[in-house]
Order: C-alpha cells, then structure tokens, then sequence
C-alpha cells in the first residue's frame, strides 16, 4: 500500500487542451454499451476515422464515471487532473474546471455518483490542494460546492454512496479509513465508522451501509456501529460492491464475491477468472450484472451461470461502470492507459502531485 498510485505514473505530462498526455493512446477514456455489454464503443470513437477529434473529450486517463438516472446522454468522467461532462452521448465533451467551487482549482477524482430519483445532483469524491473533498452539484454540473474536506491532510475521500430511497443520507469514505454519514444532502457530517485501511467502496443490503476496504476486507453494520466479517480466503482487499438479484455483491483480489443474507457470510462465485485475478469495478441492471478485471468487461445473469467477456480497445484498466435505470441496457465504462497495478489507486499519497 505503499506505492504511488498508478494514475500518477500515467500523469506525469499535461496536454493543456484536452487534458491528456502524449504517452497516452489518444482516445477517450469513456466506453458505453447499449447492448448488454455485448458491444462497446468510446465516446468519442476516435479510431474511427470518421469522427472528427474534438478539443476537448475525457482521455484514456478516466479513473471514474457516471450517467445520468433519468437520461443516458448526460454522462460524467473524471480524472486524475480534472471533470468531464457531456449532455450529448459523448459527440461533445466540456472542462467544468472552471464550474469548481471557490479555491479548488482542480480535483483528482476518485469518485462519481449520480442519485435516482434526483437526477440533478451529482457527488464528486477526491483530492484537492492537499486535502481530501467531496463536491456537490444541485444543477447537473453547472455548479459545484464544498461540502467536505477530510480533516487529516494528504488524504483522498476515496468514495461516495447516497443510502436508497433516502437521497438526502450520503456516506464519504476516506484514504485513513474514515466513513462519515449525513443526513441531510451534506450540510452536517458525523463520523459512523473507522475500517484502520482505505475505503475502497460503500454498499448497501436494504438500509444497512456495508463498507468494502483496501486492506482491512469488508465491515457491516451491526446494531449502532460496524464489524469486520469474514472473507474467503482470509480476502482483506475490496474494490467494488453493488447490489444485484437480491444479493449483495463485492470485486475483490480474489475474483467475485457475493453475500445472500446482507454481507454477513460471503463465498467466491465460480466464474471464468484465472486464480487471483483482480475484480476492480462493479454494476448492475435489473437482469445483468457487470464486472471488470484489467481492460476486460465481463456480464452475467441472475443465474451466474455464463460470464461474457468483452476487451475495451487500447485499455489497460476499467476503473468504473455504471448503469442507468433510464435504459436497461445501457452500461457505461471508465478506462484507463495504465498497467500499474489497481490497488495503488488507494494506495500511497493519492493524486495530490496532480491536485494542488
């Protein structure tokens, strides 16, 4: 957990105009679906030679993605220097740079979250001029504010959950492992829980938070405060969770991990990954589920009896998916160029070289 993170090894040289490196493949770094899974394409295809290189678009630098509940078109990308918005599929994209509250110049993000049933409001979890912050914007990016620092320097608020059917409960996790909770859109925080390792993921078994860690495994609610609980093969790092056919779901170093009775006992589901094969991101529809291994998206059913893998073109590593109950069918992507290892992302001193 010492290592530098792996973004930062791909970031070292800026491209003022769209934000990429001259190492990097130039493509972007947004991959959408509306099929399943079954067929991908980056938004903009900048393969093709038909599509006209725009002056700005998210590169194949994205550490986090998001779309919209309500409308598929409306998407956002962040990464280890900046936030991405497009309201048109990603034939065009704008900085919203410049949307940044007050004194955050700029954000390495983290995290992305957009909230059913409140489709204006939009979470950006990460790092700024030293500290960790989470932003909030009412107005689908045209705006954002502050509503979160971590209070210990030199660390990232590393993820962002809104509890469902409760909009207004959002829980932020820290690199220090910190959770805090509040209840009413971020106006007032209290810290509910502390996992000693950084919080890689936050998800939900009903109303019960559920926190997935980098080095400390999984801790659910009991009661009034959090347990550890026991993981397959004494597992301790977790990357991703979601919710999906009535189970609760986790990506782990060692492959995919389900629970059927609210994250108290969890097994490794038989899938297709090799032994130690790393399952770094997570999403769901209402009959499919998806998950990503280095630059491979894969998709299953209820029955996790066929896992269905398709590799994203120029990528390295799918740091994100998400899904959008405005289309079934639709799955969104956020890749990256880089072969370091997926677990510096939590790792070392964050993105903060990258976010003064």
């Amino acid at each position: 957990m010492q290592r530098v993170l792996a973004i930062i090894a791909v970031l070292v040289i800026a491209v003022a105009t769209v934000g990429c490196l001259s190492r990097t493949p130039k493509q972007s770094g947004v991959f959408t679906s509306t099929t399943n899974g079954a067929a991908w394409s980056a938004q903009p295809n900048l393969t093709d030679k038909n599509v006209k290189r725009p002056k700005v678009y998210p590169p194949l630098e994205v550490t986090a993605a998001a779309v919209s509940p309500t409308d598929t078109s409306v998407m956002y990308a962040g990464t280890a220097r900046s936030l991405y918005l497009t309201t048109n599929g990603g034939k065009e994209w704008s900085l919203l740079d410049d949307k940044l509250p007050g004194a955050v110049k700029s954000i390495a993000v983290q995290q992305i979250v957009t909230v059913p049933g409140s489709p204006d409001v939009v979470y950006v979890a990460g790092v700024s001029g030293g500290y960790g912050k989470l932003l909030k914007s009412t107005d689908r990016g045209n705006s954002f504010k502050d509503i979160f620092t971590v209070a210990t320097p030199k660390a990232a608020a590393t993820t962002v959950a809104t509890q469902p059917g409760a909009a207004e409960t959002v829980y932020v996790g820290d690199q220090k492992g910190l959770v805090y909770q509040s209840t009413n859109g971020g106006g007032a925080w209290n810290q509910v829980a502390n996992t000693e390792a950084p919080v890689s993921s936050l998800g939900f078994s009903g109303k019960n938070l559920v926190i997935g860690s980098a080095g400390a495994g999984i801790w659910r609610q009991d009661g009034n405060g959090f347990v550890r609980v026991g993981l397959p093969d004494n597992e301790s790092n977790v990357w991703a969770m979601t919710y999906a056919f009535g189970s609760l779901f986790a990506g782990a170093n060692s492959g995919l991990l389900v629970s059927r009775d609210g994250g108290v006992t969890w097994s490794v589901v038989k899938t297709t990954l090799t032994p130690g094969q790393r399952v770094q991101a997570l999403a769901a529809s209402n009959s499919t589920l998806y998950f990503a291994s280095n630059a491979v998206v894969y998709r299953t059913g209820p029955a996790l009896s066929s896992f269905e893998p398709t590799q994203l073109q120029l990528v390295k590593n799918v740091y994100s998916l998400a899904t959008s109950p405005a289309n079934p069918t639709f799955v969104l992507a956020g890749a990256n160029s880089s072969s370091s290892s997926f677990a510096d992302r939590f790792g070392g001193s964050g993105f903060l070289s990258l976010a003064q």
